[in-house]
């Protein structure tokens, strides 16, 4: 999963990754720290995805869920403002395939 701050820019604000028996993230940094093939120079921190996860994460057999983390240090990095995503899955022979897609809004802390 990769969220930036327009359908068009190369810069990846949040690279979330995982798989169904393990999870991850990478990225979490502020817009421009990571470009596609470049190495990443941003703060990294918990989460990642589950697939075949309940509400409250992973759970046993085939629930056909997403359960996707990220933790607030991670996400105190991230800009304010409107971000799309999209959420891929590659299966063993490598054809990857798009399953969710879409856009959410970063607003600011006021609560000091």
């Amino acid at each position: 999963m990769q969220v930036r701050r327009s359908t068009k820019t190369s810069k990846i604000i949040l690279h979330l990754q995982g798989n169904t028996g393990d999870r991850g993230l990478t990225g979490g940094g502020s817009t421009g720290e990571y470009v596609v093939g470049a190495t990443y120079e941003g703060t990294a921190g918990t989460g990642g995805i589950y697939l075949n996860a309940s509400s409250a994460g992973v759970t046993e057999g085939k629930t056909g869920g997403i359960y996707i983390q990220a933790d607030s240090t991670t996400m105190k990095n991230v800009p304010e403002g409107q971000h799309f995503y999209d959420l891929e899955v590659t299966d063993s022979s490598g054809t990857v395939t798009r399953i969710l897609e879409g856009r959410f809004r970063v607003s600011p802390d006021v609560t000091r």
